[in-house]
């Protein structure tokens, strides 16, 4: 049976860790870079109705802080003594936890949309919206961290604290899932042979499927607490990759709508 806490195995692990957040964080300023004549777009137009509003600052606000987790990660595996841990984990953990809420409220905004902002709708997941702003801000604050030069990098120990917004995330976003794809079942049955339709429908099923991939496994073992490198492993690829999933949606679906109404 394997001993998580052997010092052996923390420092393969921690290799791992190293790793896969360069190879995430990687994908995701490709992911950025390719997209970036679509922010200026979203720039100039922050005006308008206060939905689409709130949908491109969403949008926005959740490129950058995935962005932001990415560049700290990296830093955070970098193992330069000369880094302020506790500043950089701060900072670290307050784009993580903030950048996946913001994919999570592109998702409450699309369900408001699709149940034409029906109060009772509204009232029932609300608070999974809440809980999940509420479990990042505690979160941040009870987030510390320090250099250890035994492994050349900044301690993990405060991982675990992403257990609470793990759970609150995973059950938010399937729970605003199941309403988006209950919703476009039951409300929009009259629009089912247009393309928009389909569009919202696939999305929902491939976000459905990207949830349970990335947010599960982070879940699961910070439920089970096996060790703070472990807790860690997937942190950045859950939030790189239900950033650029909800984010590269966002894009697809306004740019659809831009050219209907070009027509």
């Amino acid at each position: 049976m394997i001993d998580w806490t052997d010092p052996h195995i923390l420092l393969s692990q921690a290799a791992s860790l190293q790793k896969m957040t360069l190879v995430f964080s990687g994908i995701y300023f490709y992911e950025f870079t390719s997209s970036l004549p679509y922010d200026w777009e979203v720039l100039k137009r922050l005006r308008g109705r206060p939905t689409t509003l709130v949908g491109n600052s969403l949008y926005l606000l959740c490129r950058y802080l995935a962005l932001m987790t990415s560049i700290c990660s990296c830093l955070l595996t970098s193992g330069y003594t000369t880094i302020s841990c506790q500043g950089l984990l701060k900072a670290y953990s307050f784009s993580a936890v903030f950048g996946i809420a913001s994919a999570s409220s592109l998702l409450f905004v699309r369900a408001g949309i699709i149940w034409k902002w029906n109060r009772w709708v509204v009232v029932l997941l609300s608070p999974f919206l809440a809980a999940i702003y509420a479990s990042a801000i505690r979160t941040v604050v009870v987030f510390t961290s320090t250099y250890d030069p035994s492994i050349g990098q900044c301690t993990l120990n405060s991982a675990i604290q992403d257990r609470a917004i793990s759970v609150a995330v995973f059950c938010g976003d399937l729970t605003l899932l199941a309403f988006i794809l209950i919703g476009l079942r039951k409300g929009w049955r009259e629009v089912r042979k247009f393309p928009l339709w389909s569009i919202l429908w696939n999305q929902g099923l491939l976000y459905f499927a990207l949830a349970v991939m990335v947010e599960a496994p982070l879940m699961v073992f910070l439920l089970l607490n096996l060790n703070e490198v472990m807790n860690a492993m997937f942190v950045v690829p859950a939030v790189v990759m239900m950033a650029a999933g909800s984010t590269r949606f966002y894009r697809i679906l306004t740019q659809y709508g831009g050219r209907a109404e070009s027509r």
